[in-house]
């Protein structure tokens, strides 16, 4: 029992390679500390070393086709492995899947202050009505993270609803079946739901009909002290905010962020819908020995982020082709290339084409990098 609470703890994992990064083994041990139970079902297969990384922190894994996503696990175990009559032995039910890094500071600081709060069931973040309005809710917690009470847990109707629940084909049948559902589920029955981030202050900020997670990253994490960011949150547009984030959270909290970027990387690689891969970027990187960013404005800056993110920025500098240098902006012309140099790309689509001629000129088109995928299949760029 933690601090008086009997707690069971249900975490599902899934990744598309099988694999177990740091980040995960992190929330696994914070997950333990706050559990009497923790119960991990993994989506999918999972490689050996993962499978003894997930056994030294649960002696329950349970392992299942990724049939349903989030939801279809959640049933299975709840109706299937564990069973409905072991989880209402406990007072709490929390539901948490992997898409997310954190906690930065200790789950105990959390579950303290959620335990005065008057509410039948919490979440970490919640979206505000704007955001689901053609479903008829007021407000949602968000589905990432579920924890029921045990005026919850001894409702029959809450395990009618996963006994009936279907399983999802697709994702956004996942998030109408389970994430909407279940708030809808408990909305019309009158539970008083709550966030975390509303107890922190953040209230007003939500209330700005934004998902907050993704569209406030800065806000929740530095001033109303969310600790965890979605990993849907991080894309190459947001790499600034990422990095003013990064900055706070090692200054504040013992977390160790690279292995933050140590997940997210891997994950943007097996994006195929997304136009720049930061895993390409950095293999261009690392196999140069001098890197020069075409192009010092917006496109530039953000590559440039990204790039010192990666530890990669100390030979890395801008070129560009007129205007005023400084003390890593040169102009191309005055600069001497060596074979073993590249140059990316940092302009948008309207100078691209001009750009890339005056780079062609300059360098072998091996040692040219276009970050964007369909820019680079444009000009035959491998």
């Amino acid at each position: 029992m933690i601090d008086n609470v009997k707690r069971i703890i249900i975490f599902v994992v899934y990744d598309f390679e099988g694999k177990v990064d740091l980040y995960l083994e992190k929330l696994l041990s914070e997950n333990k500390n706050i559990s009497d139970r923790l119960v991990v079902v993994v989506n999918g297969g999972i490689q050996d070393k993962g499978i003894e990384i997930l056994t030294k922190y649960s002696n329950d894994v349970y392992f299942r086709k990724n049939n349903g996503f989030d939801g279809g696990a959640y049933k299975d175990v709840l109706i299937n492995f564990v069973g409905i009559d072991a989880i209402k032995k406990y007072d709490e039910l929390v539901l948490m899947n992997d898409t997310f890094y954190g906690p930065f500071y200790s789950w105990k600081i959390v579950f303290d202050e959620m335990k005065s709060e008057k509410c039948d069931y919490w979440g970490l973040t919640r979206s505000e009505e704007q955001c689901m309005s053609s479903h008829g809710l007021k407000s949602h917690i968000q589905g990432y993270f579920f924890c029921f009470r045990k005026n919850i847990l001894d409702n029959t109707e809450f395990w009618d609803f996963w006994r009936k629940l279907p399983y999802a084909s697709n994702h956004d049948e996942a998030v109408e079946e389970y994430e909407i559902g279940l708030n809808t589920w408990l909305q019309k029955r009158k539970y008083e739901g709550n966030s975390y981030l509303d107890i922190c202050g953040g209230k007003a900020l939500i209330e700005r009909k934004t998902n907050p997670y993704r569209d406030e990253l800065e806000d929740i994490i530095m001033s109303y002290k969310c600790p965890i960011i979605k990993r849907k949150a991080i894309s190459f547009r947001s790499i600034k905010k990422v990095k003013n984030v990064e900055a706070f959270i090692r200054k504040s909290y013992k977390y160790d962020f690279d292995c933050v970027w140590e997940n997210w990387i891997r994950y943007d690689m097996s994006d195929n819908n997304s136009t720049v891969s930061v895993e390409e970027l950095k293999i261009f990187c690392e196999s140069h020995n001098n890197i020069y960013i075409y192009g010092s404005g917006k496109m530039g800056n953000i590559l440039m982020d990204i790039i010192e993110s990666l530890g990669l920025g100390y030979k890395t500098n801008f070129v560009i082709t007129s205007g005023e240098t400084a003390e890593n902006v040169f102009l191309i012309d005055e600069i001497t290339l060596e074979e073993l140099d590249g140059i990316i790309i940092g302009v948008g689509s309207e100078f691209m084409g001009d750009v890339y001629k005056i780079a062609i000129r300059k360098m072998n088109p091996k040692n040219i990098f276009i970050p964007n995928r369909r820019q680079r299949q444009e000009y035959s760029i491998k």
